[in-house]
């Protein structure tokens, strides 16, 4: 009886090819919608969700009470974690972490010739309790000795690679670190690269006393008023300490070690699930959504799938008239309903499975341009998502019932009689019928999703066309390793003198500025970080002392200022 099933599926929808393109067609977009989100939604869960001591590790933060609101950032003040180790020893472990940009590292290679690496981003100053908090497998090292002095250095697998041709060979190499001072390492250990589902997407991790020797000659080693979002403490609670126990500390804790005359900063504790779904403070990734918006995503692809199973219910209904005459000989032969509906049934089942074969193929298209367009790295394959084949189990069967359904209840319900003689009809007498109201239903969800396009198209044409305040065509920032290099620029443009070129060296300071300090002479720096290069641009100055240069370009700037000051 299923070999008759299944061949008489098999002939109906081989004599109605157009039926079945459309079928296929519409229910393999809704499912590779389905697919995609499910695939988007599970790497945004599934970040930092392989560390053994997720549900007790969290991040301090800080939020900061000023008579205008609340601001928040995830950055402490430097002395945090050894201020946490000292008040609350229970603590399982207490790890520092700061990231730099730009860092530039140089690796000697044989004859005297250096070659350099720029790294735009991954490169962070930790101590070895980040090894206590966080599980990254080791290709080569000791965890709790790689970083536990000075001047050493930790890479992975890739970096060490890039660097050295083998990540065996790197091991006791020494590379040099520029940034705003100048450290040459050695590399003590070798980590596998970590998983792309990680906050930190690090390549090289440099020993923190590198960091607290450089902020000592600053002087801002003890500095608890100066927060930047890049220095972050995390903290492993014990097992018999609640987040809420230990928040009842923290009051006592913030008015310990605040600054005279500091009554607004306040510290407390973030769970490490929530890192990349709480907006207000961000993460090392720069990249978070809220739980809403995975509903919301969520809810699309619902509606996706909804509207195919619509669109395959309403055909499914209008070519029953023609297999009136199947259903009538059936009947009179001896079948009964249920037998009838679930070979409809089975038909529709039949097409869905076709249908999701389809939507794996459009998937493994999909997906590297959604990657490209998203800079994330979703990946298709049971190895990678073992809930992925339970998830295209579970579209399969719902997918068959919601859309196979109400086609084989008016399918097998044809009066034999009437069936025979050809007087089968889906049109209803009066009033609306099923097949009418799911039809508005399917235009409401398509003009949903067709205003909702035409409206983050809008939006994202303002985000590209909007006047910024200056003429970004007109300046370029480059980043600077060595600091003769701003005095050749100037004199290597000096050679046009009918051309306005303007170049200037500035930095970010690692602490806000001196009232009465200017930058960078107040703060002392010996290296100059970037280039500032506008062109063609007539030089203006400025009436402010504070300035960063005695002149602004006026040409590469339309911004005006208020209120306040420059600087």
């Amino acid at each position: 009886m299923i070999r008759n099933y299944l061949t008489t599926a098999l002939r109906n929808l081989l004599r109605n090819p157009t039926y079945t393109l459309l079928n296929v067609t519409g229910l393999a977009v809704g499912i590779t919608a389905c697919i995609v989100i499910f695939l988007l939604v599970q790497y945004k869960l599934d970040f930092d969700a392989f560390h053994t001591k997720k549900d007790r590790i969290y991040r301090v933060v800080t939020d900061t009470h000023r008579p205008t609101g609340v601001s928040h950032t995830a950055g402490v003040p430097l002395p945090m974690p050894r201020a946490l180790r000292n008040d609350f020893p229970q603590l399982e472990a207490v790890a520092a972490i700061f990231h730099i940009r730009n860092g530039q590292f140089t690796v000697n290679r044989e004859g005297g010739r250096k070659d350099q690496f720029r790294e735009e981003k991954g490169v962070f100053f930790t101590q070895p309790d980040f090894f206590k908090v966080f599980d990254f497998a080791w290709l080569s090292g000791n965890p709790q000795q790689s970083l536990g002095n000075p001047n050493s250095v930790v890479l992975t697998e890739e970096t060490a690679t890039r660097y050295f041709g083998n990540w065996q060979r790197a091991l006791g190499q020494t590379v040099r670190l520029d940034w705003d001072t100048t450290a040459v390492l050695k590399v003590t250990g070798i980590l596998q690269n970590p998983p792309v589902t990680t906050d930190f997407r690090f390549r090289a991790l440099v020993s923190h006393h590198d960091l607290e020797s450089y902020f000592k000659q600053v002087g801002v080693n003890e500095d608890w008023g100066g927060i930047s979002g890049n220095h972050q403490t995390y903290v492993v609670l014990p097992e018999t300490m609640s987040k809420i126990a230990f928040d009842r500390f923290m009051p006592a804790f913030n008015q310990k070690y605040k600054e005279s005359g500091d009554q607004i900063a306040r510290h407390r504790l973030q769970p490490l699930r929530d890192l990349g779904f709480d907006e207000r403070y961000s993460n090392y990734n720069g990249r978070t959504i809220s739980r809403n918006g995975l509903t919301v995503m969520g809810l699309v692809g619902v509606f996706l799938l909804l509207a195919a199973c619509i669109n395959f219910i309403n055909l499914a209904t209008a070519q029953a008239a023609k297999r009136s005459g199947e259903v009538g000989v059936r009947k009179a032969l001896g079948g009964s309903r249920a037998q009838l509906a679930g070979q409809f049934l089975g038909e529709t089942t039949l097409l869905t499975l076709f249908a999701l074969l389809v939507s794996v193929g459009l998937t493994l298209l999909v997906l590297p341009a959604l990657n490209s367009f998203m800079d994330i790295h979703l990946r298709f394959g049971p190895l990678t998502h073992p809930r992925l084949p339970a998830f295209m189990l579970i579209l399969l069967v719902t997918v068959s019932l919601l859309a196979g359904f109400y086609p084989a209840l008016v399918l097998s319900g044809f009066r034999p009689v009437a069936a025979l003689k050809g007087r089968i009809t889906t049109a209803p007498a009066g009033g609306l019928s099923l097949r009418r109201s799911l039809v508005v239903v399917q235009f409401v969800i398509s003009q949903f999703f067709i205003i909702g396009t035409l409206v983050a198209v809008s939006q994202m044409r303002y985000f590209g066309s909007a006047p910024l305040g200056f003429n970004k065509e007109a300046i370029v920032t480059v980043p600077l390793s060595e600091p003769n290099v701003a005095r050749h620029v100037r004199c290597a443009m000096g050679c046009w003198p009918s051309r306005a070129w303007k170049v200037s060296a500035f930095r970010m300071p690692p602490r806000p500025l001196p009232p009465a300090g200017a930058l960078p002479s107040g703060l002392q720096i010996r290296r100059k970080k970037h280039l500032l290069i506008c062109l063609p641009c007539r030089p203006t100055r400025l009436s402010s002392a504070r300035t960063a240069s005695s002149w602004w370009p006026a040409g590469c700037t339309r911004q005006v200022i208020r209120s306040g000051k420059w600087w």
